[in-house]
């Protein structure tokens, strides 16, 4: 149990700093401290309800032969046992639960943020949704490579900072020599947009 909270005690941490630095009174710390204490009471509920639905979850997996046998036993008594597969529906949808709970407390304070949330969680539910589907049905690896890109669609329309990347010294080279653009930066340029100013040294991957 301690290994998995272990990585929530960082982020404990930087929140705590972040709200004595950003905060200008008491009445403003206060605030944020009780809301971060919702959040790790929910992440407690939602860890505690994890723990005790996976045993059930199991048993209907198991029914129902989604499941499979551990070959790093074999030959062993526990070679022979079913593994149920397919379980991360369950640890998926407790998230989801106290994620859209969440956003109870979220909307009365980052109203403006709903839209980040929103389609962050519609990713996640996809996602989800293509792991479970593919445990049971096991989608061709030509599916699992495409759906996650149209599963990032949506953060990718609500992304509103920067798209300039800074390339590689190996790499920019072959964008730009000498103040002109090579025959790979011509064809790359109906994708991205090279800054022809610092010689290939940046490009911009927006959005068409």
């Amino acid at each position: 149990y301690f290994l998995a909270l272990l990585p929530v005690f960082p982020s404990l941490l930087l929140f705590l700093r972040l709200i004595n630095v950003n905060t200008s009174s008491i009445q403003d710390i206060e605030t944020r401290t009780s809301q971060l204490f919702a959040y790790v009471l929910l992440g407690i509920l939602g860890f505690y309800l994890t723990n005790q639905l996976v045993p059930h979850i199991k048993t209907y997996t198991l029914k129902r032969g989604i499941g499979g046998k551990d070959l790093g036993k074999k030959g062993t008594p526990l070679g022979i046992e079913p593994i149920p597969e397919a379980l991360g529906i369950v640890p998926g949808t407790v998230f989801l639960v106290c994620l859209i709970f969440a956003q109870v407390l979220f909307a009365s304070t980052n109203p403006e943020k709903l839209l980040d949330s929103n389609s962050a969680l519609l990713a996640i539910c996809f996602m989800l949704f293509l792991g479970f589907t593919d445990d049971v049905l096991e989608w061709p690896w030509r599916y699992k490579l495409i759906l996650p890109t149209i599963a990032s669609l949506p953060l990718l329309c609500c992304y509103k900072g920067s798209t300039s990347i800074v390339m590689p010294i190996q790499m920019r080279p072959l964008l730009m020599n000498d103040n002109e653009v090579t025959i790979l930066g011509h064809l790359l340029g109906y994708l991205i947009t090279i800054d022809t100013e610092t010689n290939g040294k940046v490009v911009n991957l927006g959005l068409w």
